[in-house]
């Protein structure tokens, strides 16, 4: 795993560029995270608290541009990423023209992800209500979501690394993935050298469509298993 952040929602001092210039000496909010696949939760610590994301977000946009953007009268705000290299979903078009046709009142934004300032990932991330992507490094954005944002992430068959759920979930966030199906993903990955890993998560893949746009028709409230409508409910602003 990469570096760990501390920050305290009462002391951490960024300067103009965004990058922190004092860490808090007490209240430490994020501790090192260790990676195990199953359990996780409790195994795999970010956050002692979404707030301490969501203050970390203040530091770049508001809550006022947020609801600018999206919430209450506005359009389901639905962002998918696709990668420039490695782990491209295949079928990218397919599930974005699906997905359309389910949610006809959408906005669905698309991005390779390349943009110039941590200020504009902020941005992508926070205005979205759901997200769609492959597994990868682009999802530590996670951390800038809004309370109740669904994040999905899709998983080329053979590859499974299970760490970023924590992070969407303990920003307050809702996670959900798509893997190949009939098979147990953490077996499945945990019998690969690494060679054939490596591989797997390069490899572009095309998930079902109808696998990937359920999912999200349940998690928000549009559709469920018996064809019931339900109102979409919004997340609170904390």
């Amino acid at each position: 795993m990469g570096c760990v952040i501390k920050i305290s929602k009462y002391s951490t001092d960024f300067q103009p560029d965004g990058l922190v210039t004092t860490l808090p000496k007490n209240d430490i909010q994020y501790i090192p995270n260790l990676y195990l696949l199953r359990p996780r939760l409790e195994y795999i610590r970010y956050l002692n608290d979404a707030s301490h994301a969501h203050a970390l977000r203040r530091k770049f946009i508001s809550d006022a541009y947020i609801l600018s953007r999206k919430g209450p009268g506005k359009n389901l705000q639905i962002g998918m990423i696709q990668r420039e290299t490695s782990r491209r979903i295949g079928n990218f078009d397919e599930i974005k023209d699906a997905l359309q046709r389910a949610i006809p009142s959408a906005d669905i934004i698309t991005t390779d992800f390349q943009f110039d300032s941590v200020k504009e990932q902020v941005e992508w991330f926070a205005t979205k209500d759901v997200i769609i992507a492959a597994h990868g490094a682009a999802l530590t954005n996670s951390i800038f979501i809004t309370q109740g944002t669904i994040v999905m992430q899709l998983y080329p068959p053979g590859y499974f690394w299970q760490s970023l759920d924590p992070l969407i979930e303990q920003s307050g966030g809702f996670a959900i993935q798509w893997y190949e199906k009939g098979k147990n993903p953490s077996v499945v990955s945990a019998t690969l050298d690494r060679e054939q890993f490596d591989k797997a998560g390069k490899a572009t893949f095309s998930p079902p469509v109808d696998e990937v746009i359920k999912p999200i028709l349940y998690s928000l409230g549009i559709e469920r298993p018996t064809n019931t409508l339900l109102k979409k409910l919004y997340g609170s602003w904390i």
